[in-house]
C-alpha cells in the first residue's frame, strides 16, 4: 500500500522559500531543479505519494521527516 502525505506542509516550505529569495515559484522549481509541472502538481494537491514528498524535501535541503515528523511510523514500499 502506498504511503501519502498531507501537502500542506510543503506547500508552506516552497512558498517562504520563494519568498525569501524574492522570486516566484517557477524560478523556485528551476532552482531546486524541480520540473514546473511538477511543483504545479504538488501544489495542486492536498496529499503527496511518499516518492514525491521525498523528492521535493530533498530539493528543499531537508530530510522528509523534518517535513512530516511521521515518515519514519510509515512504511516506505516503493519499487
Amino acid at each position: 500500500m502506498a504511503v501519502d502525505y498531507p501537502a500542506a506542509p510543503i506547500h508552506v516550505r516552497l512558498q517562504a522559500r520563494a519568498a525569501d529569495r524574492e522570486i516566484s515559484l517557477t524560478e523556485l522549481a528551476e532552482t531546486l531543479g524541480i520540473a514546473r509541472r511538477t511543483l504545479h502538481r504538488v501544489l495542486a494537491r492536498d496529499r503527496l505519494r511518499w516518492d514525491l514528498a521525498d523528492r521535493v524535501a530533498v530539493a528543499l535541503g531537508e530530510h522528509p521527516s523534518e517535513v512530516w515528523p511521521e515518515w519514519f511510523r510509515s512504511a516506505h514500499r516503493g519499487g
